[in-house]
């Protein structure tokens, strides 16, 4: 086993080397295995590597053997959700599929398989068959064939640990397994963005400066989910991945995201301290499970007392499950990440509400539940639902790279609120806001990306209304200032050459 295992590591670093090698190289490194170091430095928004599909899977009611496995997973007898058993089908040769009992599917050619298998899957869930595999089996296949249930199990496992989401709201579920990009651990403080084209190949880019020797880093959680407190960001990860997050963020002495006014200099941020074990306390804001005390610490008068811990804690706690639903919900959305004019009036209600709640006990702009519940509140009043958005960016400037791609979003939608308004000052911001979200998002994800397409292009009609509407008002053009033309200069006209060589 220990051999099959270096030999596997060996096909994929040949992979990698034959294919991106002038930019990343596997190395195996304790504790996290397999990973991607930077072969050369790289500069924010400079892309990495590009990599089409080495499996893929689009859910396909129409296709009776994705029927079989809705209709297992309507009984129960399924662990997980059909697409993954049904991408593990798709990685299937044509020899196992022929044998079915029902219509062929999409199999893969026997090479891409052994691929496909090289890739990581937990050795103590590929010990035997699941129940749930040989369901699936027994049902696709007569008695005495099919394929072996050992492999089947294998390649779910792979699928589970490995793929990458291709789905689309309104769109089918869909997922596709890349070689090199598999090899990609998580940062909840990450150093590169990924995204698919419209091919669907996995494009990666760095976010921030990487430099030669370096590990890449993705984050394997939403942009939602990046913005939770530590233990939240833990758990998920657990329960999802099955690992312990270890990163930076997460080993840090104060907890960023669980930030209060000190209530004894009104001067300082009081965040939480992390644990000793590591692991945040029961019931606690953060999430977590062991049973360590929590404290507080003000970043100009040290470390507060219990009883001065005790209310602002308490607080937190009050307002945790609803925050924890919100940020669930914003997290399971691809679109902005906010709410424009037109949300439920009663829910925006009873989130504004929330919010008056948590900044009065102590939550500061930085805290997670006032982020969530400023979301939650936006209402049909334009205006307010700008001021929102004005304060989520302000506080989402203060917290990091990580939170690049919300910022980005909040951009975007703060630039929609004001043309909703629609008056020359508020137009003149929106093409600012605009212009923020494409050049953060072109960093991002590239040129070449619908998110930044999309934010260039409303920035320039709305340029051009706001010209039209100065002209109407005073008779003057628009300044040169306004121009949206002097948006394509400066660092993105670099980058974009750049990456042209």
């Amino acid at each position: 086993q220990v051999c099959s295992r270096a030999l596997s590591a060996m096909a994929v670093a040949e992979h990698v080397e034959t294919y991106h090698g002038g930019a990343v190289q596997v190395e195996e490194v304790e504790g996290k295995g397999r990973v991607l170091i930077a072969t050369c430095d790289f500069d924010p928004g400079e892309r990495i590597l590009l990599e089409y599909p080495l499996v893929e899977a689009v859910a396909d009611p129409s296709v009776p053997a994705y029927k079989r496995l809705v209709e297992l997973a309507a009984d129960g007898a399924l662990q997980f959700g059909p697409l993954f058993y049904w991408s593990a089908l798709c990685t299937l040769t044509s020899s196992d599929v022929a044998t079915a009992n029902v219509p062929p599917w999409p199999a893969v050619p026997e090479q891409t398989q052994e691929h496909a298998l090289l890739l990581f899957a937990p050795p103590e869930e590929c010990e035997k068959p699941s129940p749930s595999i040989l369901a699936v089996i027994a049902a696709l296949w007569p008695p005495t064939a099919g394929p072996d249930p050992a492999r089947m199990e294998n390649l779910l496992q792979v699928w589970i640990y490995n793929s990458f989401d291709q789905g689309s709201e309104g769109g089918s579920e869909a997922g596709a397994m890349y070689l090199a990009a598999s090899m990609l651990s998580h940062s909840c403080s990450p150093n590169a963005a990924w995204h698919m084209d419209e091919a669907n190949s996995f494009i990666l880019h760095a976010r921030k400066p990487i430099r030669e020797g370096e590990e890449v880093t993705i984050p394997y959680l939403s942009p939602a989910d990046l913005c939770l407190p530590t233990g939240d960001r833990r758990e998920i990860l657990s329960t999802s991945k099955a690992f312990w997050c270890g990163c930076e963020r997460c080993v840090a002495p104060r907890d960023s995201t669980r930030s209060f006014r000190c209530p004894r200099c009104a001067v300082g941020s009081a965040l939480v301290a992390a644990s000793e074990s590591g692991r945040e306390a029961v019931g606690a804001g953060g999430g977590g499970d062991a049973p360590d005390a929590e404290r507080l610490v003000c970043s100009s008068c040290g470390a507060l007392s219990d009883a001065e811990a005790t209310a602002l804690l308490a607080a937190e706690a009050a307002l945790r499950p609803w925050a924890r639903e919100q940020a669930a919900h914003e997290g399971a959305t691809k679109g902005p990440d906010s709410r424009l004019p037109g949300s439920d009036t009663d829910a925006a209600e009873g989130a504004l509400e929330r919010l008056r709640s948590a900044e009065a006990a102590g939550l500061d702009d930085k805290h997670w539940i006032v982020d969530v519940a400023r979301g939650a509140a936006a209402t049909e009043q334009p205006a307010m639902a700008c001021e929102l958005l004005r304060q989520r960016i302000s506080a989402q400037g203060h917290v990091g790279a990580h939170a690049a791609t919300k910022r980005a979003r909040l951009h975007h939608a703060l630039g929609e609120a004001l043309c909703v308004l629609g008056d020359t000052e508020s137009l003149q911001e929106a093409v600012a806001a605009y212009n923020v979200a494409a050049e953060s998002l072109a960093l991002l994800f590239g040129d070449d990306h619908p998110e930044h397409r999309e934010a260039a292009t409303l920035r320039d009609l709305t340029a051009k209304k706001l010209a039209h509407k100065q002209r109407a008002e005073t008779g003057r053009p628009l300044g040169s200032g306004s121009d949206p033309a002097s948006h394509a200069g400066g660092k993105r006209a670099a980058l974009a050459r750049k990456r042209g060589r």
